[in-house]
């Protein structure tokens, strides 16, 4: 994909959009609901892929973060799943081991990278999400920000 000099195609049959951004180092399709504005693609064109693919992991999390060390070696493999082009994840811990915590924490650090912009949170009870509120109200950031 050297040759092509645009950064981002696209094709539709009139009722699916396919998307490809051609500068990634792992060049996958993806359908969307509807074609990027031109805002967002001026956005998207600024962010170079090229010298910014170590963004997650320029700065480890035990330096920012109070993360136990399991919860560190989560996040660095979510980060590096993440940076190797997955984009489905799921991790599995055990009760009590703070999960919730270590949520939040990898939500702020992936906010912080400018990255993402939109993360879905999602739970199944109504107990979880109170939990969740209350562990987002809680979180202090390393500039003192709740």
């Amino acid at each position: 994909m050297e040759g092509l000099r645009v950064p981002f195609l696209y094709a539709t049959n009139g009722e699916i959009i396919w998307h490809l951004d051609t500068r990634a180092e792992k060049l996958v399709s993806r359908t969307l609901s509807s074609f990027h504005t031109a805002a967002a693609l001026s956005e998207r064109f600024a962010f170079q892929a090229g010298n910014s693919r170590q963004w997650l992991l320029d700065t480890p999390p035990e330096k920012i973060i109070r993360l136990r060390p399991y919860q560190t070696a989560a996040v660095v493999a979510t980060e590096g799943a993440l940076l190797a082009g997955q984009r489905e994840l799921l991790i599995a811990m055990a009760t009590g081991t703070g999960k919730t915590f270590l949520t939040v924490a990898q939500i702020y650090r992936l906010l912080e990278s400018k990255q993402f912009r939109r993360i879905l949170f999602l739970v199944d009870r109504k107990a979880l999400a109170a939990q969740a509120v209350r562990t987002f109200n809680a979180f202090d950031t390393p500039q003192g920000n709740n």
